[in-house]
Parts: C-alpha cells; sequence; structure tokens
C-alpha cells in the first residue's frame, strides 16, 4: 500500500538524503536547516512501508507570500522503478498539497523526473506553464571546509570588510538588485538573512555586494553593485559562505541558467563542480492573466 505522509522527525531524513548527494544537496541542507523554518516548510514521503527505503520519495513544500509554494523533491536513483510516472502525476493531482490555481513553483527537479509534473501542471490542470533548465553546481562537505580564501586586492582595501549581511540593510539591497525580487518579498528575505547563513561585502560600511543561502537550500542572489565589480568582491562573498556551510555540514550548491555562460565559469571559478541538469517548473497566474 503506497502512502503519502507528513514527515514529524525531519532529522530521520537526512541519512537517505545524504546517500543521495550531490543531487540532492539542496533538500539535504532544507532538511539540515529546518528547525528555523517549521512554520514556513513541510516534509512529505511517499513510501510503501513504515520505514524509509532507497525507493521513498522526499517533498517539501516551502509557503511563501511573494511566490507562493516552492516545491522541492528528493527522488531515488531509480525513480520510476516502484512508482510509476503517473501514480506520481495521481499522487500529487489527489493529494491536495499543491494548490493548483495559485502561484507555484517546482524547485530543480532533476530532467528525468521533471516531465510528469510538467505534464500534470499543463495537460491536467490547464496552467500556462514555464519550464527554465539549469545546471546544478556543488561541491562536497569535505572540500567546502577546507576551501581557501583569498584576500581581497582592491583600491578599497584599507575599508573593506566581509561579514554576515545585516537583516535591515540586506533586505534592501536584494530588493533591489535580485531580479526576481517582488513587492511582497521582505519576509521571505528577512528569514534567509536572519536564519540562515549569509555574507556581504562592506566599504565605508556600505554593503555593496552579497548572497545568502536560501529557503530551499541554495547559494544566491548573489550580487555586486556595477561600480564595485571587477574587485573580486563577488569571489569572495562565495568562497567565504561555501567554506563557512561546509565547516557546518552543509553542501554548497547552486544553479546556472544553461545559456549562462559567464555565471557557469564564474561557479568553476570559485570551486564549485558541474553535477546535471535540473529544471524550474513555474506558474504565477498573474503573468497570464
Amino acid at each position: 500500500m503506497h502512502s503519502l505522509v507528513l514527515v514529524e522527525d525531519v532529522s530521520s531524513l537526512l541519512p537517505q538524503l545524504e546517500s543521495r548527494l550531490p543531487r540532492s544537496s539542496n533538500v539535504y541542507n532544507m532538511a539540515k536547516f529546518y528547525p528555523k523554518f517549521k512554520s514556513e516548510m513541510k516534509f512529505y514521503v511517499l513510501i510503501t512501508k513504515p520505514e524509509l527505503q532507497d525507493e521513498t520519495w522526499i517533498f517539501v513544500i516551502y509557503q511563501r507570500k511573494d511566490f507562493g509554494q516552492d516545491i522541492s523533491i528528493s527522488a531515488p536513483s531509480e525513480p520510476f522503478k516502484v512508482f510509476s510516472p503517473e501514480e506520481i502525476q495521481k499522487y500529487f493531482e489527489e493529494s491536495n498539497l499543491i494548490e493548483w490555481d495559485k502561484a507555484y513553483h517546482f524547485t530543480t527537479l532533476d530532467r528525468d523526473i521533471s516531465r510528469p509534473f510538467y505534464e500534470l501542471s499543463v495537460n491536467v490542470k490547464g496552467n500556462a506553464t514555464l519550464v527554465i533548465p539549469d545546471y546544478f553546481y556543488y561541491l562536497d562537505r569535505e572540500t567546502a571546509a577546507t576551501l581557501p580564501q583569498e584576500s581581497i586586492s582592491t583600491t578599497f582595501a584599507e575599508d573593506v570588510e566581509v561579514k554576515s549581511i545585516g537583516s535591515k540593510d540586506g533586505v534592501q539591497f536584494i530588493k533591489k538588485t535580485w531580479k526576481h525580487a517582488a513587492p511582497d518579498s521582505d519576509d521571505y528575505l528577512e528569514n534567509m538573512l536572519t536564519r540562515n547563513e549569509c555574507r556581504g561585502v562592506y566599504v565605508n560600511d556600505n554593503i555593496v555586494s552579497g548572497l545568502v543561502l536560501n529557503g530551499t537550500g541554495f547559494l544566491a542572489m548573489l550580487h555586486t553593485l556595477p561600480e564595485f565589480r571587477r574587485q573580486g568582491f563577488g569571489k569572495r562573498c562565495m568562497r567565504d559562505l561555501i567554506g563557512s556551510l561546509g565547516k557546518s555540514g552543509f553542501v554548497p550548491c547552486c544553479t546556472v541558467d544553461i545559456k549562462n555562460h559567464r555565471s557557469q565559469a564564474f561557479q568553476i571559478a570559485v570551486g564549485l563542480k558541474k553535477s546535471h541538469i535540473v529544471d524550474y517548473i513555474l506558474y504565477c497566474p498573474e503573468t497570464f492573466e
């Protein structure tokens, strides 16, 4: 008998998720920081027996004010060995976990499992759905923990400080520089800055470059103000946060649009490794009104 079950003890999922690294790196990170996000985040498993197995599917739903439901999935290495694509579609269609008439966002689905969810969104629910393919980058925890840090060589050296981003100036900085920021993104951004690790470069006490570990377990929202570029600030932010995350047992990871060759080269330059192709699947009703 198959069951879709809410997980109460999320820490019990960590061994299973660890066995699926690096492909499930972001879901592993989400399980580790779950205690800080209990009110926004829920974990579910699709199982055939009471205990976790290799065939167990793990789903995470992060409820956001700005983009609705953010859904992340960790699938088995042979995803459709036990559950067929049609069964996966059926469970999601009938479970009422997803509010299909509101905004939702499947985050970085492995390419080999994305089609059932796209077809469910389009063919069954009739939603005009966007698919964005990305490359997945990561660095194992051991290497990340020993990643050497580079000194900043810049004309601003005497006034530069690398540190965690304050929530007040951080929210305003990211809202102005993150291309996906929405009018009601403040809560989400403040949660990232106050609950997860983040890193910024400050010049004369003003933030000029920064990034966060976002709600779906990824390094994200990196931006350096144009007038401060080519100083190594973005690279220093990334390497500093990657090292700190590795020492804390997280798996640093991110995604990059498959056509963004400059960003792909940057990820390699900071020490990340390319893993596989993933798909973002988005539905935003306001976009198609």
